[in-house]
């Protein structure tokens, strides 16, 4: 009876209440404000670099130990409160790769456009309508491990068998396998590993990825609004414009590329001689005297850091090693990235787009040339770094053109020509890359320490929304 008669008197109370403001003024709709804060800029640019970098990052497939990594729980068991060693290692990695890309956007470009002409590389040479360009990339990434006996005789139908040992394969090692004649892809050992099995792996979400483009284009075009209505934007959106097109170019190069995969997938031998062969290359080290030095294959144990070189012996394929046109002695697969030995032909492209890359990436900054900063000494800074970035491209992309041309004098050389006239291979160009690299790393780290000091100081305009003349989202 008493809560009855409290509901009572609160409802009348708030009739009353409502009779005596009638007279207060309503509104139907209201627009937002016709500015924006500094809070907003930031989340809108920092949304744009976290989500870009954490969707740009391809890793390469992670140990077992790692993939199979928890986290500490509680007493109770149920309560997850801190990741494990090497869970702890494998989000490390992430973030580190997070920070290189949003920091160094070129690096991705370069790396993305690197894995995507060797995996086509590979797609090529295997020739299959069923391999594609995602076998290639997961060929390249560790996805394919190999089972082999320990001993002759042993069925391989059983992978179970402790006996069974497992080697992960990179990309050039599936390749020079296949050469070799120990995998036959016409006897249908790949087409069992269909697209949809690989894709399967893959943890990409298309919802992330339509946010990262919706942020991207939402960016681009409140820019071009700001400029057509003479509105200043920020040096930290300036920077952000500049990092969207390497993002969406590695977007690109990556598209086929799994996402965040966690396990790889076994292949097995299919008779005892192809596993007669791959033990002799098991068990040949390129440290003994009787391995043929020119011929290396990257194998290592599922779940090691470190690969182990196996060779063919000498007397058993050396009519084949003429097949094989590059050394794969100095190819290390690393999981978290896979990183090359010495320059290759094959690389001279990724060298070319990684500088039209960082050129595109600084040539970007120079647009707030005539922009106001917050003290004639910001805007003299910005000026200068701005162009060392560009200068310092330009030096370390003359150093690498030296550096082919001294490789092609020296092969001139070998063959008794001396077509160039001079020795360009003396020309100190490692030097020139070191001042080049200097340069270019103060430029960057000082345009990223100006992006942010200018909040100290805006101009008032920078703060003033775009006049929208339709109804919009933002």
């Amino acid at each position: 009876m008493v809560i009855l008669s409290v509901l009572y008197l609160s409802l009348s109370t708030l009739a009353l209440a409502q009779n005596n403001t009638s007279d207060v003024e309503r509104v139907g709709w209201a627009s937002s404000p016709d500015t924006r804060s500094t809070s907003e800029i930031l989340f809108g640019c920092f949304s744009i670099f976290l989500v870009c970098s954490w969707k740009c990052v391809h890793l390469n497939l992670p140990s077992v130990e790692e993939s199979e990594a928890g986290w500490h729980t509680t007493l109770a068991g149920w309560l997850p409160y801190w990741p494990t060693k090497p869970a702890r290692r494998l989000i490390f990695r992430k973030v580190k790769w997070m920070l290189a890309i949003a920091l160094a956007p070129e690096v991705g470009v370069a790396l993305a456009a690197r894995e995507f002409l060797r995996a086509r590389k590979l797609q090529r040479f295997i020739n299959l309508p069923t391999f594609t360009l995602s076998h290639g990339f997961f060929a390249y990434m560790g996805g394919f491990v190999i089972a082999i006996p320990d001993a002759a005789g042993q069925s391989l139908a059983n992978r179970a068998k402790p006996s069974m040992k497992n080697y992960y394969l990179s990309a050039r090692g599936l390749e020079a396998l296949l050469k070799l004649g120990i995998f036959e892809p016409s006897n249908g050992w790949f087409p069992t590993v269909t697209e949809a099995d690989i894709q399967d792996r893959s943890k990409s979400d298309p919802f992330t990825k339509a946010f990262a483009v919706v942020q991207c284009g939402w960016l681009v075009i409140q820019s071009i609004a700001r400029a057509a209505q003479s509105l200043p934007l920020t040096e930290l959106e300036l920077a952000t414009l500049a990092f969207i097109p390497c993002a969406f170019v590695m977007y690109a190069f990556w598209w086929y590329k799994p996402f965040d995969a966690q396990r790889p997938i076994t292949l097995v031998c299919l008779n005892n001689h192809q596993a007669y062969q791959a033990r002799l290359m098991i068990h040949c080290r390129e440290k003994d005297a009787e391995c043929y030095a020119g011929m290396g294959l990257e194998w290592g144990d599922v779940g090691d850091s470190d690969a182990t070189d196996i060779m063919l012996h000498r007397q058993q394929e050396q009519s084949r090693f003429t097949e094989l046109d590059y050394d794969l002695a100095r190819e290390i697969l690393v999981p978290g990235w896979e990183y090359g030995g010495a320059r290759e032909k094959q690389d001279d492209p990724v060298v070319v787009i990684f500088y039209i890359a960082a050129a595109t990436f600084s040539a970007i900054h120079t647009v707030a040339w005539t922009w106001e900063f917050s003290s004639d000494t910001s805007r003299t800074l910005w000026r200068v770094f701005s162009l060392m970035a560009v200068c310092s491209l330009l030096l370390n992309a003359f150093s690498w053109a030296l550096g082919a041309a001294g490789e092609e004098c020296a092969d001139c050389a070998d063959w008794g020509c001396n077509c160039c006239g001079h020795d360009v291979s003396s020309w100190n160009t490692p030097f020139l890359t070191m001042v080049g690299v200097i340069a270019y790393g103060v430029a960057r780290v000082g345009l990223i320490a100006l992006t942010f000091s200018c909040f100290s100081s805006m101009p008032a305009d920078v703060y003033k929304a775009v006049d929208w003349r339709i109804p919009h989202f933002s």
